[in-house]
């Protein structure tokens, strides 16, 4: 005797087909009213009916505005001042006083100005461009010794630098270079 794969497939399929009915009927009409006489069947609870806390005696105060806060920030840090002071290496110029393929031309060269320049007076200085000292470099490019001065960020800056520059190394002039600045 051969059983059927599907002989309970009918009622099962009966069994699926009453509970979806069942889910999909409501319990009330459309046409029910709450006890208010709203539509939605909702009536309006009011929680007075229900409490009796009284939070009068437990009034906070305000905070007292006067308290300070005290903290470890560097007040650099708090006005906006994080990179004062700091170096950075950047697209700049330089002014270029001399070229030679002789390795100790320029490093007297060098030693000149800045000798030349501690003895400066201060009013032929440009203003603000260098301290006491006057930043010199040899710099060796195959085949040329090169002796520069300066960091600057900007171009102007080393224009005003090279009008007191050129009285004194008349061949000088300004060179890109790699620079580094304090901000």
């Amino acid at each position: 005797m051969k059983t059927s794969k599907f002989r309970f497939f009918p009622s099962l399929v009966l069994a699926v087909l009453t509970l979806l009915f069942a889910a999909c009927s409501g319990s009330r009409s459309a046409n029910d009213r709450g006890a208010n006489g709203d539509a939605s069947g909702r009536t309006e609870i009011q929680l007075s009916d229900f409490e009796d806390f009284d939070a009068r005696p437990y009034r906070e105060s305000p905070p007292d505005i006067r308290s300070t806060v005290e903290h470890d920030v560097p007040a650099n840090l708090l006005s906006g001042r994080a990179d004062q002071g700091a170096e950075r290496v950047m697209q700049g110029f330089r002014i270029q006083i001399f070229q030679s393929l002789d390795k100790a031309k320029a490093i007297d060269l060098e030693e000149s100005v800045t000798s030349w320049w501690e003895n400066l007076e201060e009013e032929n200085r440009p203003e603000g461009l260098f301290g006491k000292e006057i930043p010199a470099y040899l710099d060796y490019r195959q085949p040329y010794y090169r002796v520069r001065i300066g960091d600057f960020a900007t171009r102007e800056e080393a224009e005003q630098a090279l009008v007191v520059v050129a009285v004194r190394f008349p061949g000088a002039f300004i060179a890109p270079d790699m620079v580094t600045v304090e901000r």
